[in-house]
């Protein structure tokens, strides 16, 4: 089942985020920071209680099986481009535990729908080139790349 998240949830959510911070710690660490301080902790709140944030959980009895972060994001127009609206992916995890079992594509397909009742028409998100599980995902989910960012090493 998937609901919106409480500040109950937290204690689960960020374990499974912490999770998440340790791939990105090995897969970049020289961007990422190895721990999971108390700002990180407490950042997630920020998802609670908001008018453009929301935190989204998938749980089975009782226990938080994947965790989504969305956000939705109004860019106005400018001289170069329309005004956009799209709900922004910040993160997703799975717990360790519960992969492969779905709780990712019923946290998407909660999101699409969420995003259909606010009047959004696009989802967004970015993800690491090292995460190629998450690509993976993403790509059976129906998401397309439509914008790269590349990095030259000095």
């Amino acid at each position: 089942m998937v609901r919106p998240g409480t500040l109950q949830d937290l204690e689960q959510v960020n374990e499974i985020r912490r999770q998440v911070n340790d791939l990105h710690v090995n897969g970049e660490p020289t961007i990422f920071k190895s721990g999971f301080s108390k700002e990180m902790q407490e950042y997630v709140k920020t998802f609670i209680g908001s008018d453009t944030k929301q935190l989204f959980v998938a749980e089975n009895d009782g226990n938080i099986c994947a965790f989504a972060m969305i956000e939705i994001v109004v860019k106005p127009e400018t001289p170069y481009a329309y005004e956009q609206k799209f709900l922004d992916l910040q993160e997703l995890g799975t717990n360790e535990s519960c992969k492969g079992k779905g709780y990712g594509k019923e946290l998407i397909n909660y999101i699409k729908q969420y995003a259909k009742q606010n009047s959004v028409n696009q989802i967004r998100l970015n993800m690491w080139s090292f995460n190629e599980g998450a690509l993976k995902f993403y790509n059976k989910m129906g998401f397309s790349t439509f914008r790269r960012h590349l990095r030259l090493d000095v």
